[in-house]
């Protein structure tokens, strides 16, 4: 360690006065702070000389590049990015069905959705998001965490809901945070029904006014995969929960975890699972909140099977005669859980100034990557005694709290060595072309010199003349026609 990390790092008071004034238990504030947003670093992407001198409106060009596509995203104001937002998303779904789509800068998806969303232009934000194969735009925890905070701050939980649903179907919920905000979005959803939204079909193909025919070969067989082709939005937002619930392991979850499987199923409609969780629940005689029961008796009054029917009342009437239906401040629970996530990451996020910047630049930004790294660091050394301040960070949070900082500073360099190697592949290209443009030249000239010395091979390689044979026509005309007499009539026999 070097005396400007040393500088670099506050005091052990600085940092728990820091904490205090950010993080006291008098302090009032809605979710995530304004720090996780990283405006400033995202601000700074203007100043990036290979953006700051692009004009988006002049760039034309026959062939799709990811790396314009980079640039053109990176560059567009928000000014720009409404007078030019059709052009936007027909760049993206033509970059997606190109062959440079395998060379995507993870950047463009994060900085197009933040466009988005900076714009409220958020009906095509949905589109996008919901049709990923034609237009590869995929959503990444920290740019989930930001719009889903932003949607439950302006009561679009509908909005929020169909972007924790998006994680589902990813399978892959991330951190506790991005957990915790999908738990909470879920809820909301669910405990608005009736204020809430109408939830769009983005999927849905509109039917021609007048009946069309067409030949098909062969006709494909219905089949609906139980998850890309859900298409109602409770049984989205009940699969979102129950396969959320066992995610859901950290200290404070407990009770929710069982609540939250539980309302999954009821409102994805899944009876069995639902009688299986319901038992599970009076077997460990764990406490049922008496809203999320009442929720389940509305479900379950849907159900068309009389036989699971009673089944789950009677399920139902033994977990209330063990009193195990109560008030446990559900909600509340969940948006205190949430809070405290936010808190702990505030608490990391503070942790981490002392760690210097040369550790913190080379941690790794992929939360996997960074885990596996530590892993098989101390699988090298068995009696390894950590000195390093980011082995501290559970399960590495530090990388989630941190990582855009300076991702964004990868990804600027990644956008570099990109451009670089596409300025290099352009001038290869000019001299292959120059190249043989002058061997072309060459060849004609010695052609040129070298002609009667290769009169025999010219001769051999000059295309043979085909034979016609000569119209008589020409020569004698034309034959007449045979004259009919039309007065003539045939003798009788």
């Amino acid at each position: 360690m070097n005396l400007s990390d040393l500088a670099r790092r506050p005091s052990p008071e600085k940092q728990e006065l820091f904490s205090k004034m950010r993080l006291g238990k008098n302090s009032k504030r809605n979710y995530l702070s304004q720090s996780y947003y990283c405006r400033e670093k995202w601000h700074e992407r203007f100043q990036d000389p290979f953006i700051k001198d692009i004009k988006p409106e002049s760039i034309k060009q026959k062939k799709i590049s990811a790396v314009d596509t980079d640039i053109f995203v990176h560059g567009l104001t928000q000014t720009k990015a409404l007078e030019m937002s059709e052009e936007m998303e027909e760049l993206i779904r033509l970059l997606r069905r190109s062959p440079e789509t395998i060379n995507t800068l993870p950047s463009t998806s994060h900085t197009f959705i933040r466009i988005l969303l900076d714009t409220k232009q958020y009906d095509l934000l949905f589109k996008t998001l919901s049709d990923p194969l034609n237009y590869g735009v995929f959503l990444d925890f920290h740019v989930a965490d930001i719009l889903m905070d932003t949607f439950i701050k302006e009561s679009n939980f509908t909005a929020a809901s169909r972007i924790a649903s998006m994680l589902m179907l990813q399978e892959d919920f991330g951190p506790p945070l991005t957990r915790s905000l999908v738990l909470l979005s879920c809820f909301k959803y669910a405990f608005n029904e009736n204020e809430n939204e109408p939830w769009t079909d983005y999927h849905k193909i509109e039917e021609p006014e007048e009946e069309v025919k067409i030949i098909v070969k062969y006709i494909r067989n219905a089949f609906f995969d139980d998850h890309f082709d859900l298409r109602e939005p409770l049984h989205i937002i009940g699969k979102t929960l129950a396969w959320l619930a066992p995610h859901l392991k950290e200290e404070g979850e407990i009770v929710l975890k069982s609540n939250s499987e539980i309302l999954g199923w009821s409102l994805y409609e899944k009876w069995n699972s639902l009688e299986t969780a319901l038992l599970i629940l009076l077997e460990n005689k764990d406490k049922l909140d008496e809203r999320i029961a009442s929720k389940i008796r509305d479900s379950v009054s849907k159900c068309q099977d009389s036989e699971v029917m009673s089944r789950l009342d009677n399920t139902l009437i033994k977990i209330r005669d063990h009193n195990l239906i109560t008030n446990l401040s559900i909600y509340e629970k969940i948006e205190e859980n949430c809070l405290n996530f936010v808190n702990k990451y505030e608490e990391e996020n503070v942790k981490s100034q002392s760690i210097p910047v040369r550790k913190r630049s080379s941690c790794s930004t992929d939360l996997v990557n960074c885990r596996v790294a530590l892993y098989l660091k101390k699988k090298e050394k068995k009696n390894y005694i950590s000195t390093d301040p980011i082995e501290d960070f559970p399960f590495c949070d530090f990388c989630h709290v941190n990582m855009k900082e300076y991702v964004y500073e990868e990804w600027a360099a990644k956008r570099k060595k990109a451009v670089e190697e596409q300025l290099e592949m352009f001038e290869r290209a000019r001299l292959l072309k120059e190249i043989k443009e002058k061997k072309e030249d060459l060849e004609r000239r010695e052609d040129v010199i070298f002609f009667f010395d290769n009169k025999d091979k010219w001769e051999l390689l000059a295309p043979k003349r085909r034979y016609y044979p000569k119209k008589w026509s020409l020569i004698y005309g034309k034959k007449k026609p045979r004259v009919v007499d039309t007065e003539y009539v045939p003798p009788e026999i």
